[in-house]
């Protein structure tokens, strides 16, 4: 009799051990089901994130391109637009050097800053002088006078540069720097007579520091050349 009672309690005990494995079984099961989901989400969610990046890259090109359709200088390959009434002022500018002969005097650019426009030092001033030669009063004046009104929507800077020669000492100037600055501030002083506000030029003053021709290795007429070179007024249009 006892030994039918033990039966039956082992008999109890290892039904009550498969059911406990059973729901062990179950319960892991669906903890790897839910484990495999969460992976899968987060996979196809880092798919679409590294698929959106080129696509908004792309979708920002268009709206950096240039919408002028003005003809433009390339820089590192990237077309850098020039405003139309910058161009038609250059053309301008042109005529008339080309009509008066006077390419030698002033030349025009057009490059990605906007419009240059560079007088010769050594035409325009006399040595040492920072008024311009009377001779060139009248060119000078139509020259302002044209580029002037264009100032009310472009900003106009003036450059004044001189070569290397240190001044003479008992000078007016007492300094390369000095008679740049001069310089720049006569070509100021004509555009203020051209109804040119305060608040849309101003002047820089390099010396002799950004030399258009380097010195080095120069001498005799080579280096006057590049004297003669670097000496200069420029107008920047931008």
């Amino acid at each position: 009799m006892a030994s039918r009672w033990e039966n039956q309690r082992q008999m109890k005990n290892n039904s009550s051990f498969k059911l406990n494995t059973q729901k062990e079984a179950i319960w892991m099961l669906s903890f790897s089901d839910m484990t495999l989901s969460l992976l899968c989400f987060f996979l196809l969610m880092l798919s679409f994130a590294t698929k959106s990046k080129p696509a908004s890259a792309s979708a920002a090109a268009p709206a950096a391109s240039p919408s002028h359709s003005a003809a433009a200088p390339i820089t590192s390959g990237v077309p850098v637009p020039l405003p139309k009434d910058l161009t038609q002022l250059a053309a301008t500018l042109r005529r008339i050097l080309q009509e008066k002969k006077l390419d030698g005097i002033l030349h025009v650019e057009l490059d990605q800053k906007g419009l240059r426009v560079e007088f010769s030092d050594g035409l325009i001033f006399d040595p040492t002088e920072a008024n311009p030669n009377p001779r060139y009063k009248k060119l000078l004046s139509e020259i302002t006078s044209i580029i002037s009104p264009f100032t009310a929507q472009h900003r106009i800077t003036v450059e004044g540069h001189t070569d290397d020669t240190p001044v003479l000492p008992g000078g007016a100037f007492s300094s390369n720097w000095e008679l740049s600055s001069a310089r720049s501030l006569a070509f100021l002083h004509l555009f203020l007579q051209y109804g040119v506000k305060d608040e849309n030029i101003s002047v820089l003053a390099y010396a002799h520091t950004r030399p258009k021709i380097p010195y080095k290795g120069r001498t005799g007429v080579s280096l006057q050349t590049a004297r003669n070179a670097n000496r200069r007024v420029v107008l920047w249009l931008e």
